[in-house]
């Protein structure tokens, strides 16, 4: 769903949008607008983020965030936000946390699909995240209860409730129960 005119947001334009109810992502100067997530999405996402923060904060490795803006390109302009987003601690600024969006990308990205996510919009996210540096991205199908889990172009894993999600170069050390995650 996107709105404007022509695609000329800047990110500028962008970080003084006024909130009306939904979330946004600027894709390539295109302000492109979601309805707000569901309460599965929410449960799942919560379901990631705890084992994920844990594991980050217990091995000082960094820090996991929900619902933020990363900055992927100012040329042309785009900002996405992850569900959720892993930053190694080496990258982390010293001065603390930016006021706006973060200027780079996240090592770890997580998307959760709603029921109208349509495939060839996340597919755009992927590789979105991946073409800015993002070491990898993680996919989660609520209703295949299915992840993919993507470590570059063309890379991409499927996992599937028996198996066992794990961090890899990311995050090594960390597992989690496919299982776990869509735990109701």
């Amino acid at each position: 769903m996107t709105y404007g005119s022509g695609g000329g947001a800047t990110i500028r334009d962008f970080e003084q949008l006024p909130e009306d109810g939904h979330r946004h992502e600027l894709v390539l100067g295109h302000v492109v607008r979601e309805p707000l997530p569901g309460a599965e999405h929410a449960w799942i996402a919560r379901n990631l983020f705890r084992p994920l923060d844990e594991h980050v904060t217990e091995s000082r490795a960094g820090v996991v965030l929900m619902d933020v803006g990363f900055r992927l390109s100012d040329d042309p302009p785009t900002v996405r936000g992850p569900d959720l987003a892993f930053i190694a601690a080496d990258r982390l600024p010293e001065g603390g946390p930016p006021s706006g969006f973060w200027s780079f990308a996240p090592d770890l990205a997580v998307e959760v699909a709603s029921p109208w996510d349509r495939w060839s919009l996340m597919r755009d996210k992927v590789q979105d995240y991946l073409a800015a540096g993002t070491r990898a991205v993680w996919v989660v199908e609520p209703q295949a209860r299915r992840i993919m889990v993507f470590s570059g172009p063309g890379e991409v894993r499927f996992l599937h409730e028996g198996e066992i999600l794990d961090g890899g170069a990311v995050l090594p050390d960390f597992d989690l129960p496919v299982s776990d995650v869509f735990r109701r």
